[in-house]
């Protein structure tokens, strides 16, 4: 909910300081300047008070001397066209006035133009496709689509086989079935990621051993891997967390050391690559995940890839409840319904015509947001090392010890500007339900990360504008906490 006009008020004879406060509290990157009598007489914006800063004045002069006296207004009750049009790229807060020159409400860009933490986005043959689904009236679980998506998915990793699923989730239960992983077994799983990982694992009745992750990559930590495995050992799930790509070939080469099966979890990493080279080239199974906020998207899917058609052969078999394509009336395993329907496969088809657009966008917005956030006290952000290809889905920024704003600060003013955030993953080490399987490990950096990250709007259609919305309120509001707490 965004602040109401009398939080933004502040008297033209307070000093300065006053209106930074005002300014840090609404995170609007202005107050309205009011007189004795309530009658507004200027505007003040987080520039103004740079500039008056820079040009030698202090926070204990007079708001009047340093406001802006001619601003846009309008009287309220303006018409919805009038208020668009009032508002532009540079002039993103209008004052309300009642008669008298009272300030009695504001229109702000932020109330009619939210930046959302992901939204789909269909530019290509996903109307058609899907249409040509309900025609055939193919829209359940048979029809060309999915063997299409399934072919084109595996197509552009250089994987040989894949199968589709009706989750991510779904998809990394069929990957470790195919692997033979089950009761007893030791599967290693980074104690940074999502807490369907641990689910699946505890599903098959297999034992989740978390180890930390690198402070740098945020993506697992090799010498604890080594150090977590035992004879029960079976399997580790290289996880690409927001699209941070693994140090795969130290993970392999410890895998094949010691007779592991390696499962990447993909499911933020679509388009990502390691040293030139697909992700999904480089274990035994990878599986992606194109739910609602994925790009690409089918609304909720997912698909495991393989290189070995055996593995492949008893995916496709557990997915299908455990049936022979070949023999329909044969149940050979116990399996399970995890279809992902034709018609969410014809829009996933669609996506992934769409890859390189979808992967170029997804580097712009995080180039983008680089180049402006990398400079500011008390941001963190995740290291790229040369051997990969990392996508950013979404983009991720830690919020460290030494930030003059809070994790829970910044996302509340980043909601007052209308921009989307969300906080990150729980290290699962910490969640009750899987301490006990934790086995007393302490995994401070997945912690530290659990407690500090923030995930970003970062989808790749966002405009240039938006990116500047939300770059720009970053650095309002870190500019006006900065100064508020003494430190130029």
């Amino acid at each position: 909910m965004l602040p109401t006009v009398e939080k933004l008020l502040v008297l033209e004879s307070r000093p300065l300081r006053q209106a930074l406060e005002v300014i840090d509290a609404t995170a609007q990157g202005l107050c309205f300047v009011v007189d004795d009598s309530g009658r507004m007489t200027g505007m003040l914006t987080d520039g103004d008070i740079r500039r008056a800063l820079l040009g030698g004045a202090n926070l204990q002069v007079p708001v009047r001397q340093v406001m802006r006296r001619e601003f846009v207004r309008l009287p309220v009750g303006s018409s919805a066209e009038t208020i668009q049009e009032a508002l532009t790229s540079k002039i993103r807060v209008v004052p309300l006035l009642a008669e008298g020159g009272r300030p009695i409400d504001y229109a702000s860009h932020y109330r009619v133009n939210a930046i959302e933490l992901a939204r789909p986005s269909f530019n290509g043959n996903e109307l058609a496709y899907a249409t040509d689904c309900i025609k055939s009236g193919q829209i359940a679980t048979r029809g060309e689509y999915t063997e299409r998506f399934e072919g084109a998915v595996a197509e552009y990793v250089h994987a040989p086989f894949a199968v589709a699923a009706s989750s991510g989730s779904a998809a990394l239960e069929l990957a470790l079935l195919a692997l033979e992983i089950g009761s007893g077994d030791d599967v290693i799983v980074p104690a940074f990621a999502s807490s369907a990982v641990a689910e699946r694992v505890l599903g098959l009745g297999a034992v989740p051993v978390f180890v930390d992750v690198d402070p740098q990559s945020w993506t697992l930590n090799v010498a604890d891997v080594a150090a977590a495995l035992s004879a029960r050992s079976k399997a580790i799930i290289a996880v690409h967390v927001y699209g941070q790509v693994c140090d795969m070939d130290p993970l392999r080469a410890l895998a094949t050391k010691h007779g592991l099966a390696v499962i990447e979890d993909a499911s933020d990493a679509f388009g990502a690559r390691y040293k030139d080279e697909s992700i999904g080239s480089h274990s035994d199974a990878a599986v992606f995940d194109f739910g609602e906020a994925k790009a690409p998207t089918t609304g909720a899917g997912g698909m495991v890839v393989f290189h070995d058609r055996l593995r492949h052969d008893r995916a496709k078999m557990v997915r299908d409840q455990g049936r022979d394509s070949h023999d329909s009336l044969s149940y050979w395993l116990a399996g399970s319904n995890c279809h992902l329907t034709n018609i969410q496969a014809a829009i996933g088809l669609a996506q992934v015509e769409q890859a390189a657009a979808i992967v170029e966008g997804k580097r712009r917005v995080a180039d983008a947001y680089t180049r402006r956030l990398r400079e500011l006290d008390g941001i963190e952000l995740p290291g790229q090392p040369p051997t990969t290809f990392n996508v950013s889905s979404p983009y991720t920024v830690l919020v460290n010890e030494h930030s003059r704003v809070t994790r829970a600060e910044l996302a509340e003013r980043l909601r007052y500007n209308g921009i989307d955030s969300h906080s990150a993953l729980v290290s699962l080490h910490l969640m009750p339900s899987y301490q006990k399987h934790a086995a007393g490990r302490k995994c401070p950096v997945s912690a530290r990360l659990s407690e500090m990250v923030l995930c970003l709007p970062s989808d790749p259609s966002m405009s240039d504008e938006e990116i500047e919305i939300v770059c720009r309120s970053f650095e309002s509001i870190f500019f006006v906490r900065r100064y508020l707490r003494g430190n130029k």
